[in-house]
């Protein structure tokens, strides 16, 4: 039966690590601010789609009577 050693050191940058994150962590969650917005150098350089829509219309006659 083999059991996981942990290191004494090892434990201790753990339990370090895990209450320093919670003491930076907001203890309230906020939405962000974003105040401009760039676009990513591959989306300025991408052609706009080529998938287009078009209409098309039909005329409709009333049935004789």
């Amino acid at each position: 039966m083999s059991q996981a050693h942990h290191d004494r050191r090892q434990v201790l940058k753990v339990l370090i690590g895990g209450v320093a994150t919670a003491l930076i962590l907001p203890s309230k969650w906020s939405k962000p601010v974003i105040s401009s917005m760039l676009a990513p150098a591959h989306a300025a350089a991408s052609p706009p789609p080529t998938t287009t829509t078009t209409t098309t219309t039909t005329t409709t006659q009333a049935p004789p009577a």
